[in-house]
């Protein structure tokens, strides 16, 4: 798929507290970022400012010599007043956007909403970000091109076709 990127959204160490499975999602997340040095997919950092620290170094080995932005965020939606983040996208012209992070139903979300408004398609898979509730996948699978399997999402990101 042409002009893809991934955002990483707020996987800092005092959110991964907060939740169960912290496991199963960083293995989810560092199986994406290992696809995306294979590709040479642009990786997207953005990190809660004031709170949450820095991207967990499990994390931050894995994207290590791939082509990685880190950039500061200090609203839930990672668009909201960030134009260097939109001017990065530009840049690099990402048109598509594979999200993943540690909250569905809060950052994730409103950087998805954030997103779609700035004419982004988006991707995601439920093993690509933490569910407090059943109800938190529900806005992705009417809002965007969403995977309950991590695997299927790389397969489909991988046609030429798309």
């Amino acid at each position: 798929m042409k002009n893809l990127g991934i955002f990483v959204i707020d996987m800092q160490e005092d959110f991964l507290n907060q939740i169960r499975e912290k496991e199963k999602l960083i293995w989810a997340q560092k199986r994406l970022l290992n696809f995306a040095k294979e590709k040479q997919i642009p990786v997207f950092i953005l990190e809660y400012q004031g709170r949450g620290g820095e991207l967990i170094p499990e994390l931050k080995k894995s994207v290590v010599n791939g082509e990685s932005y880190t950039i500061p965020k200090y609203h839930c939606n990672g668009f909201e007043n960030n134009l260097p983040l939109t001017c990065l996208l530009e840049r690099c012209r990402i048109k598509n956007l594979i999200l993943t992070g540690v909250f569905a139903g809060a950052c994730v979300l409103e950087t998805a909403k954030g997103a779609k408004k700035e004419g982004i398609t988006v991707f995601t898979s439920d093993m690509l970000m933490n569910r407090r509730y059943e109800s938190d996948t529900r806005w992705y699978k009417q809002h965007t091109n969403y995977y309950e399997s991590l695997g299927q999402l790389l397969i489909n990101i991988s046609n030429p076709n798309l």
